[in-house]
């Protein structure tokens, strides 16, 4: 399991996606609605937490909890995400809603059509973009979360040393992040995380399934696949602005990764 951070700048997004797939393990500093509306999908939240969600769903991932989507084909979703400051802003004391709720669970909770009403505005708005409609998504984002909280409230949260332990790894995702472009080390991971080197490195295979410099590639190569199908930079600054020291071993790293040379990925994307 490879797991990456997904910045998300906007302060929220709401989209409607057919057939969606990120099977991909991914985090971001925002909270997620995931609605079903045709379909099924499976979503995974957390290290082992997994759902084939059923149209009618809702799944609710937390800012900084590890979650993907696979198996979704025949799926049509409404995907929100927004920054928890939205909540913050009018209950600093903000609880946590359980993470997956069925569309029996909402129709019992007597919210389910208003849930999907709730989608639609935000949506509607979005499509929009009229003199206000950035209020309204808001203003939406917190009633959909406060009637998600009245009745789906979740008691039993994460061990207060593995979620600090996890926030500590998040910080060093979030530094490889930021610079990857650089000759960063495991030293410097550990120093960020006030971790020993040793159990950093446990740590990574722990939360990714793959060693510091395995996930370190990794996360190099997604940079590039995106400046080689995007752009017409050579291939030689591609690998420098990806943080490889020499050309040699970018191709390398490139065709162990995704099974092709940056030359034939990028005659593919013609």
């Amino acid at each position: 399991m490879q797991i990456f951070h997904e910045p998300i700048k906007p302060n929220y997004t709401i989209a409607k996606y057919q057939a969606l797939l990120r099977g991909f393990d991914h985090w971001h500093q925002r909270v997620e609605f995931v609605l079903v509306l045709e379909g099924t999908c499976r979503i995974k939240v957390g290290k082992s937490s997994s759902r084939l969600c059923q149209k009618g769903d809702l799944t609710v991932v937390q800012s900084g909890d590890i979650h993907s989507i696979t198996e979704a084909e025949n799926s049509v979703v409404y995907i929100c995400t927004f920054d928890p400051s939205i909540l913050f802003y009018f209950q600093p004391d903000v609880k946590i809603v359980q993470t997956f709720i069925t569309a029996e669970e909402l129709k019992k909770a007597g919210i389910d059509g208003r849930i999907r009403e709730i989608f639609e505005e935000m949506y509607a708005e979005k499509c929009l973009d009229a003199v206000w409609s950035d209020v309204l998504i808001r203003a939406d984002i917190v009633r959909l979360y406060s009637l998600l909280v009245r009745s789906f409230e979740r008691e039993n949260v994460s061990d207060e040393q593995t979620l600090t332990q996890f926030r500590n790894f998040q910080n060093a995702l979030q530094f490889i992040a930021d610079h990857y472009r650089e000759n960063i080390t495991l030293a410097d991971i550990a120093r960020i995380t006030n971790y020993n080197p040793v159990y950093v490195s446990t740590l990574f295979v722990t939360y990714t399934g793959v060693n510091f410099k395995t996930y370190l590639d990794s996360f190099r190569i997604n940079q590039a696949v995106k400046l080689v199908r995007g752009t017409n930079l050579t291939f030689t600054d591609i690998s420098a602005k990806c943080g490889f020291d020499n050309i040699r071993t970018f191709n390398n790293v490139f065709k162990r990764i995704t099974g092709m040379t940056p030359s034939q990925l990028r005659k593919t994307n013609i």
